[in-house]
């Protein structure tokens, strides 16, 4: 019997110690793993959707399917940073207060930081830069209506005095684009012999239907103050800062000069 005794006081300790280790081992709570799980695919998807767009931009698509792209992204990120806001401070009030002794809340606070880290930073700038972005497709889809219009026209501008009437007829597209509400003009010394980097056509402030001009209406614009969208002659949008304007070329007299 004391032998026996013995024995019981030696496994004891053991079995007390694997019951406190089991007591350490709490669960994660499931909110806590939702909030960290929907914050790291929210980071994936916006990873993928840079790739998507870089590939876009370097093979030069249409801007229509990527327009869609950014929708999507922006409703599936949407949904994603509800589900890791809500789902982080549930878990984290749950594993503060909660009856039951769950573990994670490093895991809801990472969820929750990182998801404001990703509207600070990602998806407040890219909300600014929509606008913009909007602006730099439509001028890309007009550069692609005079290019077919010359190549349609043995090489041939449509006139600048009336160039939104010609497109309009042309391309029933720019129609729809311009709504009647046309906030660009064309540089009339721009011919299709010109230099590639002679600007074409360039954002104007009030819309004006059949606008031509040239650098004399920039003092007039308010993209004096944020830059502009501008179309060059080989066909390419490029979006020009205020610091710049000055080096844009009008005609290729301009071109000649700096060569």
């Amino acid at each position: 019997m004391p032998e026996e005794n013995a024995i019981q006081k030696d496994e004891h300790p053991i079995d007390k110690q694997i019951s406190i280790s089991a007591e350490h081992k709490r669960p994660i709570d499931d909110f806590a793993e939702v909030a960290f799980w929907s914050a790291v695919l929210a980071w994936g998807i916006f990873a993928l959707f840079l790739l998507i767009m870089f590939v876009c931009d370097f093979i030069n698509i249409s801007h229509e399917p990527m327009d869609s792209i950014i929708f999507v992204f922006l409703f599936i990120e949407f949904l994603l940073i509800l589900v890791s806001v809500f789902s982080g401070v549930i878990g984290f009030f749950r594993i503060l207060v909660g009856k039951e002794r769950r573990s994670g809340i490093v895991r809801a606070v990472i969820g929750i930081l990182s998801i404001l880290v990703f509207l600070i930073f990602v998806i407040a700038p890219s909300f600014r830069k929509a606008p913009n972005r909007a602006r730099f497709n439509r001028m890309r889809e007009l550069g692609k209506s005079i290019s077919a219009y010359r190549i349609d026209h043995n090489d041939t501008y449509p006139t600048a005095d009336k160039w939104c009437d010609i497109l309009a007829a042309y391309d029933p597209n720019i129609k729809t684009l311009l709504k009647s509400k046309c906030l660009y003009s064309i540089n009339p010394k721009c011919e299709p012999a010109s230099p590639n980097d002679v600007v074409l056509l360039f954002e104007i402030e009030k819309a004006s239907w059949n606008r031509c001009g040239g650098p004399e209406l920039l003092s007039f614009s308010k993209y004096r103050r944020r830059g502009m969208n501008v179309l060059f002659n080989d066909g390419h949008v490029k979006f020009v800062i205020p610091e710049n304007f000055n080096n844009l070329k009008w005609k290729a007299e301009d071109v000649n000069s700096v060569k």
